[in-house]
Formats: C-alpha cells, sequence, structure tokens
C-alpha cells in the first residue's frame, strides 16, 4: 500500500508542475487526476485472470477508492473512482479494459473538470472542460483533429 501512496504523491508532484498554466489540457489523458488514476487503475487486479463480477477498493480510511466489475477479468462496465474525502473523481465506462462510451473527471471541489465520449480507447466527438466554478473554459472536437497513424 505504502508504494502505491508514493506513486500518487510522485504523480501529483509531476502534474502540478506540468498542469499549473491554468489552462485546460490538449486531451482529457494528459491531466494531473488522470496520471493518478491511471496509477490506481494499474494496481487492480481482478482475483483471477477469469474473474466475473463486482470489485472495490477502499482506502485505509474506510472511504471506497474505486469500484466497478469486471467480466472474463478485463475492466467492463461503470468504474468510479473517488478521492479519500469520498466525493467522486471519476467515472468511466469500459469494454473489455478499453475505454468505451462516458467518461468524466471531477475538480476536487466535485464540480465537473471535462468530460466526453471514448470510442474503443480513444476520444471522440466534442469534450468540454470547466474551471473549478463550473464555467465553460474550452471544448475540443475529437473528430476533426487528425488521427495517428
Amino acid at each position: 500500500m505504502k508504494p502505491i501512496i508514493v506513486l500518487l504523491c510522485l504523480a501529483a508532484t509531476m502534474g502540478l508542475s506540468c498542469c499549473s498554466s491554468g489552462k485546460p489540457p490538449a486531451k482529457p489523458a494528459e491531466t494531473k487526476d488522470s496520471t493518478q488514476q491511471q496509477l490506481i487503475a494499474n494496481s487492480l487486479a481482478p482475483p483471477d485472470s477469469d474473474y466475473t463480477g463486482d470489485y472495490f477498493q477502499k482506502y485505509e480510511n474506510g472511504v471506497i477508492k474505486v469500484r466497478g466489475s469486471f467480466r472474463f477479468g478485463k475492466k467492463h462496465g461503470k468504474w468510479m473512482y473517488f478521492r479519500e474525502n469520498g466525493l467522486l473523481w471519476s467515472e468511466a465506462f469500459f469494454e473489455n479494459e478499453e475505454r468505451h462510451g462516458e467518461s468524466n473527471v471531477y475538480h476536487e471541489n466535485g464540480k465537473l473538470f471535462y468530460g466526453g465520449i471514448y470510442n474503443h480507447g480513444k476520444p471522440t466527438g466534442t469534450w468540454r472542460f470547466y474551471d473549478t466554478s463550473a464555467v465553460l473554459s474550452k471544448t475540443i472536437n475529437y473528430d476533426s483533429i487528425p488521427q495517428k497513424k
């Protein structure tokens, strides 16, 4: 557990230094929150490779950290990540371990930070970014961005 906390602190420090300009990120995957969530997500493992069912982890204080479901050992359906104070951090839908469907990330104050749709792991359509007061600050249409080959 302590190595995960150390990694989260390191990710938070790195995230703060790269995101301190106050501007919304160019891509959803480039935020401090998503870096920390990725570290948590990488620590998730089903009881076995064929596991199908609900899953959750808790912080040391008893608050749920993450809740979701596995289907044949892969993330499937709605996954929710929570902050240590119990506020929702993010929610996303998965299909066979890939983000697929609606995805939302929230500021520390509980207000929406950004949201949009993933199509088999890639952001698609218009994503909306908000400041900590829930005022729309930026939109990005990922359909108009050339795809990398």
